[in-house]
């Protein structure tokens, strides 16, 4: 009976487990402060495919105040001063140094990354000081793009915020989500906007967490039974 009470706990804790990482932001640390125009930086670690590109755009700023992100230890966080307007975008595109310019640009790929067993990814916030608008963009190279933009509200405890599959709009054929080339998103807040994250998951349907759990607890009465 003990040995079946640790299994079930184990299936359990190994349900939410399950999810794969994206980026728990604790290695690659990154600290810069911005008062006009766009920067491109890289940095490698732990994260999907070793490298996370980062981009900094100020789009209006007009007491010429600081728009800063500060990656390092577990966590995110993006603050602007008083009304500067800001976008803050993250890309895992495999490992390619990527600095200068104004956009974003392909890298090698993430090497088949295999979505399929995942419905969502969840973004885990210790607060968002205003609302905000989350764009999230899965590509599959040659096949085509699925994503979305996302109102995310102000809230200022820890919580976190999902983005179905399902629910994402297709260019071309959309992504294949056996077959995950590049993970693209961007935080477009409102004047003034703080918020700062702690880790970006793919995570897989609650449903088949739920039937983990109900089966191996099945297994548990029957053998009370004997």
């Amino acid at each position: 009976m003990k040995k079946l009470s640790i299994l079930l706990g184990s299936c359990v804790l190994g349900a939410s487990a399950n999810a794969l990482v994206i980026d728990d932001f604790t290695s690659g640390p990154y600290s810069n402060s911005i008062q006009s125009g766009t920067v491109i930086a890289s940095q490698t670690g732990t994260m999907i495919g070793g490298e996370r590109d980062t981009l900094m755009r100020v789009t209006s700023n007009p007491f010429n105040l600081d728009f800063e992100v500060i990656i390092n230890g577990g966590l995110a966080a993006i603050s602007n001063d008083a009304s500067v307007d800001s976008l803050f975008g993250l890309d895992y595109d495999g490992v390619g140094e990527e600095t200068g310019g104004e956009e974003f640009v392909r890298g090698p790929g993430l090497g088949d990354l295999n979505l399929s067993s995942y419905d969502r990814l969840r973004f885990a916030f210790l607060e968002n000081d205003q609302d905000l608008a989350l764009t999230v963009q899965f590509r599959t190279f040659g096949r085509g793009m699925s994503f979305g933009t996302f109102d995310v509200s102000a809230n200022h405890t820890p919580f976190t915020f999902d983005v179905l599959f399902a629910g994402l709009n297709q260019q071309g054929a959309g992504a294949d989500f056996s077959d995950i080339d590049r993970i693209t998103i961007f935080f477009d807040g409102l004047p003034s906007a703080d918020f700062a994250l702690r880790d970006m998951q793919a995570v897989p349907e609650p449903a088949t967490v739920t039937a983990l759990a109900a089966a191996v607890g099945l297994l548990v009465a029957r053998r009370r039974k004997r």
